[in-house]
This record gives structure tokens, sequence and C-alpha cells, in this order.
């Protein structure tokens, strides 16, 4: 009986490891490692989406608690590109045209 108990817990650890691992197969490898630290609730609530944006895609994560905490936008390979101030609603210098010159493309995740 234990070792039938070890099978179906083995079973089950590799399912939800490998549904996990295609949900995030068309994401940059560092952008699937935060969403699961997201989910498990190592950060606040936030909102993952994507956007076309002077010629690249970067995604946009958005704190979902508050009003002043703002977003920050990331490269395809991680690197923090621009931050978008909470209270004033405007992005930094050198982002303050997105997203009027971004493109939405989807909605990654949404902890809550």
């Amino acid at each position: 009986m234990n070792k039938l108990l070890v099978v179906i817990l083995l079973a089950i650890c590799s399912f939800s490891l490998f549904a996990e691992e295609s949900e995030f197969k068309n994401l940059p490898n560092w952008l699937g490692e935060e969403i699961v630290k997201f989910r498990q609730g190592k950060s606040f609530p936030v909102t993952v989406t994507e956007y076309l944006y002077n010629g690249k895609n970067v995604f946009v994560v958005s704190a979902n608690i508050c009003c002043d905490l703002g977003a920050t936008m990331y490269s395809e390979e991680g690197q923090k590109i621009c931050v978008l101030i909470g209270f004033s609603g405007s992005w930094e210098e050198k982002c303050n045209e997105f997203p009027r010159a971004g493109k939405w493309l989807r909605t990654i995740d949404e902890t809550k």
C-alpha cells in the first residue's frame, strides 16, 4: 500500500510540473519563474501583460493592491526598462509615451 501511495504521489508531482512547464513554454524562463513566485504568494498580487513596444516584446508587471505601487516594464531578457510612477500615473521619462505607443498583446497572468 505504501508503494502505491508513493507511485501516486510521484505521478501527481510529475503531472503538475509538466503542466506548469507547458503553461510557460512560450515565455522567457525568468518570467515563468516570477509568475510561479507570484502564485505562491511570495509577493503582492500582480497582473503580467505583454506588449509590443518600440518594435520589441515587453512585459509589464502591475501591482493589484494599490495605485501607488505602479508597474515595471521588462525586456524579454528580464532587464528592467522603466517604471510606472503610481501616484502620478505616468511612466518614467524614457517611457513616457507608453502605453499610447505600445500595442497590447495579451494578459499572461493575474494573481489575487
